[in-house]
């Protein structure tokens, strides 16, 4: 869908002058003020546009309209807006995105996709993480440093999924980003470890199943993933015998 597709705009008199570089899931429009995500696929039109009305203007940049029949949104735009990936180190990146985590909403909200649906259990280990689930809470879903942003001076949340699960499953998309520094296998493992533990320790969770998620999520990965994969692995082994 164009940007003269959606009557919103008009509204607004909102007039893009820019295609920002967009996601596997939306397309994303800007002028200096106002952010449009146009969504094409996935969960951007349907969980994460309740996930974004949820964080508006905490967790995540102010939610300024919706557009029903698109299900697009327009958004401030952030300012700065770099990524904390692109920039900060990797003890800073799990600061700060264990700091949002921990700022996130619980829930209940309808219109979440649930754990279940998002991550079917394909496998003997998502059978008994699914089943073993005691309490469910929001998730982000996507929570990396390549979606956190700079706003002013703090840092944001941007292209949520909207899940219901367990919440042990939010670390897992920090723990598959920014791997490739780690370029033996050794050092992957004692990064997949460390991260892992962090987590837990600052969150109060079940570092086990953390990494055990991780490799659930990463199950059919190819290339680095699965190299990740591999090393979330080991590192389950790991805190099993700890």
């Amino acid at each position: 869908m164009h940007p003269d597709d959606v009557p919103i705009l008009d509204r607004m008199g909102f007039v893009p002058t820019e295609a920002l570089p967009s996601g596997h899931c939306c397309r994303v429009y800007a002028n200096e003020g106002f952010l449009l995500r146009v969504p094409f696929q996935g969960e951007e039109a349907t969980s994460g546009r309740v996930a974004a009305r949820m964080l508006s203007g905490g967790v995540g940049p102010r939610v300024l309209a919706e557009d029903d029949a698109s299900g697009s949104l327009v958004m401030e735009r952030l300012r700065p807006g770099g990524s904390l990936g692109a920039s900060a180190s990797d003890e800073e990146a799990l600061a700060v995105t264990i700091g949002l985590a921990r700022r996130l909403p619980i829930g209940p909200c309808d219109g979440l996709m649930t754990l279940r649906e998002f991550l079917p259990p394909i496998c003997p280990l998502g059978e008994r993480l699914h089943g073993t689930s005691r309490a469910s809470r929001f998730l982000h879903g996507d929570l990396h440093p390549f979606n956190v942003l700079r706003s002013g001076s703090a840092w944001v949340a941007i292209d949520p999924k909207g899940l219901w699960g367990d919440s042990h499953y939010e670390a897992a998309a920090f723990l598959r980003n920014r791997t490739e520094a780690f370029e033996t296998g050794e050092a992957l493992r004692e990064a997949c470890l460390r991260r892992v533990r962090r987590f837990a320790r600052e969150l109060g969770l079940d570092p086990w199943r953390i990494a055990a998620w991780s490799v659930v999520d990463l199950h059919d990965a190819e290339g680095e993933w699965a190299r990740v994969r591999g090393a979330m692995s080991q590192a389950m082994d790991i805190l099993t015998a700890s």
